[in-house]
């Protein structure tokens, strides 16, 4: 268990269960001065005691995101980071506006895939014959 007083009365508001537990590994990782991501196949074995096989077909990996992201919408920073993979709570301001900064950059190209597959009509005509096939391409210029 933590011992520095502002983390304990924050694990304190937390209820029983996944989520304290998850809450309570990030931050006895920063009290201990280790602040690197832990990927979710460690965090289901610190949570659950074992590391599963197949870690994309966890249930137990399933509700440790789940809580993860439960955590986030109740205002703790805990960040992912996909090129090393991983979840860490960050204390630093900086790093999580560089964090948002990413997540924006996704949103944006998010939006453009959607506007493109709103705007394809390659296939919205049938082909004239088995041997043609009619595509509607926007012209540019």
């Amino acid at each position: 268990m933590t011992t520095n007083k502002f983390y304990t009365r924050i694990l304190e508001t937390i209820p029983e269960g996944l989520e304290k537990k998850l809450l309570d590994l990030f931050l006895t990782r920063i009290e201990s001065g280790v602040e690197t991501y832990m990927p979710r196949k460690t965090l289901v074995y610190c949570i659950f005691g074992y590391a599963p096989k197949d870690i994309n077909n966890s249930s137990e990996d399933r509700q440790v995101r789940l809580a993860i992201k439960s955590l986030v919408s109740k205002g703790f920073p805990i960040i992912s980071n996909s090129g090393r993979g991983g979840y860490k709570l960050e204390a630093n301001a900086e790093a999580r506006e560089v964090y948002i900064l990413e997540l924006e950059s996704r949103r944006e190209h998010l939006k453009e895939q959607i506007l493109a597959l709103r705007n394809a009509n390659i296939l919205d005509s049938p082909p004239n014959s088995d041997d043609e096939i009619q595509l509607n391409l926007p012209l540019e210029g």
